[in-house]
C-alpha cells in the first residue's frame, strides 16, 4: 500500500501543472491581476514580476496566485477530457483497487506458513523418534563422562535423521575443529620445551664463556704487571698515572709503538674473541625465550578464539531453536575448555533449552489428551506455543496428521469468524459460532456474541436516530445516521425497510413541495388548506414556504369562519347579517369562489339592504358624501346592527364635520388677519 500511495502522489504531482492551465477555458476577456509580491524563496516566479492574466474557468474560480494552485486543483472540477479528469479517474480506480486489496486481506490464512506446513505434514514413525531421543540422551551422558570421541560419533548418527537437518553434524565438526586446535597447541608446547632447553644450554654456555674471559683478562693483567706496564697512556713510555683505562686499546697497539705486536698482545686478542662468543650465546638465549613467548601468545589467542567461536555457535543454535544441540553443545564447552562453570550467557541458554526439551515432551502428552476430549481450543494453544518455541523438537514430529488437521480446521474457522466480524456479516457469524460451539467443547463464544449484540444494538440505535432526524426535517443528519447504521451492520433487516421508507418519504416531500409552489402561484389556498398536513411536513425548515403556508391557512380559516357565522345568522332569519359577514370576508379574499357563491345567494334575500349599501359605496367613491350618507342611514334603518352602515356613517360624518371645522378655522384666521391689518394701519 505504501508504493500504491507513492504512485498516486507522483501521478498527482505530474498532472497538477497541466490541469491548472487546461481547465481555464476563457469565457470572457482576461482581466490582469495586480503585480505579484516578491517571492523570497524563489519557488514561483521571480521578484518584481507581475502575475499573468488568468481567464475564468467555467466550473470553478481559478487561482489568483500560484500558492492557490493545489487548492484549485483539488476543489475545482476538472473539465472532461483534461489531464485533471484523467487524474481524478486514475485516483478513483486506485482507490477501488485499494479497497479490493483490503477486502481480500482477510482471505489469507491466520496460520503462519511454517506452522501450516507442519500441520499438513505426515507424522514420523514413533520408533525413529524414540531411537533419536535415546541416542541423544546417551550422547549427553558420554560428554558428561568426558568421553568426547564416542559422543561425536553419536552426533554423526543423529544428523542422519530428517528433522535434525544435519545440525548435529555441524556440532560434531565444531568439536573436531577444537580437537585440531588442541593438537596444534600440543605441537607448540613441545616446540616451547625444545626452545626452553636451547635457552638453558645457551645460558650454560654463556656462564662458561664468561668465566673463560674473566680468567684471560686476569692473566693479561698479571703479565702486564710483570713487564712493568701500568696504566699507560698508549705512547710506550711506561709512565702510567694509574688514572687511565687503556686495556682495551693496548690489545691492538704494538708495545713501544713498533711495527709488530707486542708479546703481551696475544692474550688480549684472545680475551676479545671470548667476549664475542659470550655475546653470541646471550643473543641465542634471548631468541629462544622470545620464540617461547610468541608461541604462548599464539596459543592463548587460539584458545580465546575457539572459546568465542564455540560460544557464538551455541548462541546461533539457541536462536534457531535447536534446543537439543544447544544443551549438548554447552556440555561440550565445559569438557573441551575445562571450565568448571560455563559463561553466564551459555549457562542461561543451556538451562532454557533443557527446560524447553522437557516441557515439550510433557506438553505433547497433554495435547493428545485434550485432542481426544475434543478440547481443540486448549490443544491448539498448547501446540502453537510448543511449535513457536521449539519447532525442531523431534517429539512434535510424532503427532498424527489427523490430529494436526483438526487443529488446522479449528484455526481456519477462527479465521472465518474474524473475517465475518470485520465484514459485519452477523447472519453467517451466528451460524458458524453455533457449529463451532457444538464441535469444540472448550470454545468460548461469549465475547464474539457480546460483540455481535453490541454492534446490532448500535445499528438499531443509529437507525432510530435517523428516523427521528428525518421526522424533524434534518436530512443531513438523517443520512449520516443511516450511513452509520449501515456501516455498523450492513445486513440489518430493518435497514432496507427504513431506508426505502425514508427515500420514498423524501420523494413524496419533494413532490409535495412542487405541488405547494404551484398552488401558491395559482392562489389555490383551499387546496393548500386541504393538504396542510402533507405540505407542512414538506416545507418544514423553509422559512419562505412556511410563511406562505401560514398566510394561506389564515385566509381559508377566516373565510370558513365567516361562512359558519353567516350560516348561524341565516338560521336565525338574519339575512342582512349573513350577507354582511360574507361581504366583509370577501374584501380580504375576493378570489374565493365559496365566499362569492354564498354571498350572491344571500344578496337575493337581503336585496334592499344590499342595494342601499352598494349605492352608498358608489356615491362615496364619486365624492357625493351627502348622498352616500343618506343611503347608509337608510341601510342602518333597515338593519341597525350593520357594521358596514355604522362604520360608513361614522367615517362620512367625521369627514364632513372635519371639513366644516377646517373651513371655520380658515375663516377665523382670515378675520383675525383683517383686524390685525386694520390695527396696523390705524397705528
Amino acid at each position: 500500500m505504501r508504493s500504491f500511495g507513492s504512485f498516486l502522489r507522483a501521478s498527482i504531482c505530474c498532472v497538477a501543472a497541466p490541469v491548472i492551465h487546461a481547465q481555464q477555458v476563457p469565457a470572457a476577456p482576461p482581466t490582469p491581476t495586480p503585480a505579484a509580491p516578491a517571492n523570497p524563496g524563489g519557488a514561483v516566479g521571480r521578484p518584481g514580476e507581475q502575475a499573468p492574466a488568468t481567464p475564468a474557468a467555467p466550473n470553478a474560480t481559478p487561482p489568483k496566485t500560484d500558492s492557490q494552485a493545489l487548492e484549485y486543483f483539488y476543489n475545482g472540477k476538472p473539465k472532461e477530457g483534461t489531464a485533471g479528469s484523467k487524474a481524478a479517474l486514475l485516483s478513483e480506480l486506485l482507490g477501488d483497487k485499494a479497497k479490493a486489496l483490503d477486502a481480500l486481506a482477510g482471505v489469507g490464512s491466520m496460520i503462519p506458513p511454517g506452522f501450516e506446513a507442519y500441520l499438513n505434514s505426515e507424522e514420523s514413525e514413533a520408533l525413529l523418534i524414540e531411537t533419536y531421543e535415546s541416542s541423544y540422551d546417551k550422547a549427553v551422558d558420554l560428554v558428561r563422562k568426558r568421553q568426547v570421541g564416542p559422543a561425536v560419533e553419536i552426533l554423526i548418527e543423529l544428523s542422519e535423521y530428517s528433522w535434525d537437518a544435519a545440525t548435529s553434524e555441524q556440532l560434531a565438526n565444531r568439536v573436531l575443529a577444537i580437537w585440531d586446535m588442541r593438537r596444534n597447541q600440543k605441537d607448540l608446547t613441545a616446540l616451547n620445551e625444545r626452545l626452553r632447553e636451547k635457552a638453558r644450554s645457551a645460558a650454560h654456555n654463556f656462564d662458561q664463556e664468561s668465566n673463560d674471559v674473566v680468567k684471560k683478562m686476569r692473566e693479561n693483567d698479571r703479565r702486564r704487571a710483570r713487564n712493568g706496564g701500568g696504566g699507560g697512556n698508549g705512547n710506550g713510555n711506561g709512565n702510567g698515572n694509574g688514572n687511565g683505562d687503556d686495556r682495551g686499546n693496548s690489545a691492538f697497539v704494538p708495545a713501544g709503538g713498533g711495527g709488530g705486536l707486542a708479546p703481551s698482545a696475544t692474550p688480549m686478542v684472545d680475551a676479545v674473541v671470548g667476549k664475542m662468543e659470550l655475546t653470541e650465546e646471550y643473543l641465542r638465549g634471548l631468541e629462544a625465550r622470545a620464540s617461547i613467548k610468541l608461541n604462548e601468545v599464539q596459543m592463548k589467542e587460539a584458545e580465546n578464539k575457539a572459546r568465542k567461536d564455540f560460544a557464538g555457535f551455541i548462541r546461533v543454535l539457541h536462536e534457531k531453536q535447536w534446543h537439543h544441540q544447544t544443551k549438548l553443545a554447552a556440555d561440550f564447552y565445559r569438557v573441551l575448555f575445562g571450565d568448571g562453570d560455563l559463561p553466564v550467557e551459555v549457562a542461561q541458554m543451556a538451562s532454557t533449552s533443557g527446560e524447553m526439551i522437557q516441557r515439550v515432551r510433557g506438553n505433547v502428552k497433554v495435547f493428545e489428551f485434550q485432542s481426544g476430549q475434543s478440547n481443540y481450543s486448549s490443544a491448539t494453544k498448547i501446540l502453537q506455543e510448543d511449535f513457536a518455541s521449539a519447532p525442531n523438537h523431534p517429539v512434535l514430529r510424532g503427532i498424527k496428521r489427523v490430529e494436526k488437521l483438526k487443529v488446522a480446521d479449528y484455526l481456519t474457522r477462527l479465521q472465518k469468524i474474524q473475517n465475518l466480524i470485520e465484514a459485519r456479516d452477523f447472519g453467517n457469524l451466528d451460524e458458524l459460532l453455533q457449529k463451532l460451539t457444538n464441535d469444540v467443547k472448550d470454545f468460548d463464544a461469549t465475547k464474539p456474541r457480546a460483540l455481535v449484540r453490541a454492534v446490532k444494538r448500535e445499528s438499531q440505535m443509529r437507525l432510530g436516530m435517523a428516523k427521528l432526524a428525518a421526522q424533524q426535517g434534518d436530512l443531513e443528519k438523517a443520512l449520516a445516521e443511516f450511513k452509520s447504521a449501515s456501516e455498523a451492520w450492513p445486513d440489518n433487516p430493518d435497514l432496507e425497510t427504513a431506508s426505502e421508507t425514508f427515500f420514498k418519504t423524501q420523494d413524496v416531500l419533494n413532490k409535495s413541495t412542487v405541488e405547494f409552489d404551484r398552488a401558491v402561484r395559482e392562489a389555490n389556498y383551499r387546496h393548500i388548506f386541504d393538504k396542510s398536513i402533507e405540505y407542512g411536513a414538506a416545507v418544514k425548515g423553509d422559512g419562505d414556504r412556511e410563511k406562505q403556508l401560514r398566510l394561506a391557512l389564515e385566509k381559508v380559516r377566516d373565510a370558513e369562519t365567516a361562512l359558519e357565522k353567516a350560516k348561524l345568522f341565516e338560521q336565525n332569519g338574519d339575512a342582512f347579517g349573513a350577507w354582511e359577514t360574507l361581504e366583509l370576508a370577501a374584501k380580504k379574499w375576493p378570489e374565493d369562489s365559496n365566499l362569492n357563491r354564498r354571498r350572491a345567494d344571500l344578496a337575493m334575500q337581503a336585496s334592499e339592504f344590499v342595494s342601499k349599501i352598494s349605492k352608498g359605496t358608489k356615491e362615496e367613491a364619486s365624492g357625493n358624501h351627502g348622498v352616500a350618507l343618506t343611503y347608509y342611514l337608510n341601510a342602518r334603518a333597515d338593519y341597525p346592527p350593520s357594521t358596514m352602515a355604522n362604520e360608513s356613517i361614522k367615517r362620512l360624518g367625521d369627514r364632513i364635520l372635519g371639513r366644516r371645522q377646517a373651513v371655520r378655522a380658515k375663516g377665523e384666521t382670515t378675520e383675525n388677519s383683517a383686524e390685525e391689518r386694520a390695527e396696523t394701519s390705524g397705528n
